[in-house]
């Protein structure tokens, strides 16, 4: 499987991974993660900087691990209307990128337990956990689009 500059369809992701050694498959399981995490993060900053909060999520990185937690000294202009707009746009378009992402990592877990790598249990959990997220995230995606489309 090599690196594209553009994302593949996921049906192409799907029969793409069967190809790919089981190290690959967990370095790329791995590499998904932290891009969530990456995304997660941004948005969170992104969220407090639209609202007015210039140190950008109070100051504070979050991260899922909790030996990454990070306090950062940057603080931020106070954003015009034009940067909130465009923050909240990013975070939309981060979180389809999120669904998308956790989409692949369901694809990808399927494939680790087809070749025993994982439990079916452990493989089920990841996915019901996967599609709960990814089913919150548009509902959230939708809610704010319907929100802010009211100030449009």
């Amino acid at each position: 499987m090599s690196e594209n500059c553009t994302p593949i369809q996921l049906h192409e992701f799907s029969g793409a991974i069967k190809d790919v050694s089981d190290e690959q498959l967990q370095l790329l399981e791995k590499k998904i993660n932290t891009s969530i995490e990456k995304l997660q993060e941004s948005n969170q900053i992104m969220l407090a900087l639209a609202n007015g909060d210039t140190k950008g999520a109070n100051g504070c990185l979050q991260s899922t691990d909790k030996s990454q937690l990070r306090e950062t000294d940057d603080t931020f202009a106070q954003p015009t209307g034009k940067d909130s707009l465009l923050y909240m746009q990013t975070v939309k378009e981060n979180r389809n990128v999120i669904i998308n992402q956790k989409a692949r990592l369901l694809v990808l877990n399927r494939e680790l337990q087809r070749r025993g790598l994982i439990p079916a249990e452990e493989s089920d959990e990841h996915a019901k956990q996967n599609s709960q997220e990814a089913s919150s995230l548009e509902q959230s995606n939708q809610h704010k689009e319907e929100k802010n489309s009211i100030f449009l």
